[in-house]
């Protein structure tokens, strides 16, 4: 059997530390997914696949939100508020909605509307993360269009409204020529 000696000890412990947030940072990607007439279908925020994109499921992947908000009014006008849950720890906010169909400010069965993201602990799928200068976006996505001073990183064609044409599913939110937070609709 070999002995163990400190500078085995000592290299095991930084291999721990080294593997261990590498391992966490790549759980927290932004995906989407390409398909051929589309740019952007968000398919994955970080470990939560949005392939069930409801309330409950978000607390379930992320756990306790750090706060919960009542968003008045809710869709469209609704009295029925929608619901604000904030992970501080991840740096992810959601609103989540039902479109005033169900009741109650933070049913588990609202569905994600919109979400934001403010920590450098995610990526997108092309490795932007908040921070990054306008150039980097440049570089990294180059599909990228400048919109107002947000970068549409992915898109999706929409026939709703007077104008059909592509909307934003990912946004990299400006300020001070770098990113400040991702928006995803």
């Amino acid at each position: 059997m070999p002995k163990l000696t400190l500078t085995t000890l000592v290299g095991a412990v930084v291999a721990a530390l080294l593997v261990g947030p590498a391992s966490s940072e790549a759980s927290y990607t932004i995906r989407v997914v390409l398909p051929t007439s589309d740019r952007g279908v968000v398919s994955h925020l970080g470990p939560w696949a949005i392939n069930d994109p409801s309330l409950a499921r978000a607390t379930q992947v992320f756990g306790p939100p750090s706060s919960t908000d009542a968003v008045r009014p809710g869709f469209a006008g609704s009295p029925d508020a929608d619901c604000a849950l904030t992970w501080a720890p991840v740096g992810l906010k959601a609103v989540f909605t039902t479109l005033g169909i169900a009741p109650g400010t933070c049913n588990p069965m609202k569905l994600l509307s919109v979400a934001t993201i403010t920590s450098r602990t995610w990526q997108t799928w092309r490795g932007l993360r908040v921070g990054d200068s306008a150039s980097r976006v440049r570089t990294r996505e180059p599909r990228a269009r400048l919109h107002r001073g947000v970068w549409w990183l992915a898109t999706v064609y929409s026939p709703i409204g007077s104008a059909p044409g592509r909307v934003p599913t990912v946004m990299a939110m400006m300020h001070a020529g770098r990113i400040s937070a991702f928006q995803l609709n």
